[in-house]
């Protein structure tokens, strides 16, 4: 699955928490509401807890094999973006192509004005 916004994080997580320990269930739960707390938020985020995310995510990885495992490497791979990159679905949004000198209409930006 690929991992590039909150929701994607949280299905992830949610996906693998069954099979984790119980305390490694806590903090993925304790994650899982963190994530949610950052709403649409993919900037500010507190490298201190984005730290503490990646380290717990890492020590995780191994409890898991196949595609699971990757997704765990993608969550760990998401977080190292936040602070960092614009996510993709930002430059569907008004406010993502004005900033970029883009025109929003029809849902995505475009280079040039809307037709008449």
């Amino acid at each position: 699955m690929y991992v590039e916004t909150w929701s994607h994080f949280d299905t992830v997580l949610n996906n693998i928490k069954m099979a984790l320990s119980p305390a490694d269930e806590r903090v993925c739960n304790i994650v899982i509401k963190w994530g949610r707390a950052q709403g649409d938020n993919y900037n500010g985020i507190s490298e201190s807890a984005k730290d503490d995310v990646k380290l717990w995510l890492a020590s995780i990885m191994n409890q898991f094999s196949g595609e699971s495992r990757a997704d765990v490497g993608r969550c760990q791979g998401f977080v190292g973006t936040l602070n960092n990159l614009i996510p993709a679905q930002y430059y569907y949004t008004l406010e993502g192509c004005n900033v970029h000198g883009y025109y929003f209409y029809d849902g995505v930006c475009h280079a040039e004005l809307k037709p008449s």
